[in-house]
């Protein structure tokens, strides 16, 4: 498994103050290194902050997966990991091609990731 940890590895693109989407930040060399890795990434999953804003959390995702399709991953599906969902966590880490975590408030994302148990994957 290859890990990246990186803070702001997306950019917000805004138009009049709103937010319409994301791109992915060339910087360091993320971009390059990520695509190296992660050539056959199909199944992404975006484990959110907060696995009780459904609407922000299925936003937020669609918005980070399009900037990686654009950016020419060959991912084929999203998976949003929130509370929705947490009782196939199990399943959906482990056919996981490429993890996303949304960030945010640490305390929110530490007490989502302990819940779902993520350090055993």
């Amino acid at each position: 498994m290859n890990l990246f940890l990186v803070s702001d590895s997306v950019i917000s693109i805004r138009k009049n103050d709103q937010k319409i989407g994301v791109k992915l930040d060339k910087n360091n060399k993320f971009l390059k290194n990520l695509k190296k890795y992660c050539q056959n990434c199909q199944n992404f999953v975006f484990i959110c902050n907060d696995p009780t804003l459904y609407e922000d959390n299925d936003y937020s995702a669609k918005l980070i997966f399009d900037a990686f399709k654009k950016n020419k991953f060959n991912l084929q599906s999203l998976t949003v990991l929130d509370n929705r969902n947490t009782q196939d966590c199990q399943k959906i880490l482990q056919n996981a091609d490429l993890v996303y975590l949304q960030g945010g408030i640490i305390e929110s994302q530490n007490e989502f990731l302990k819940t779902i148990d993520f350090l055993s994957y």
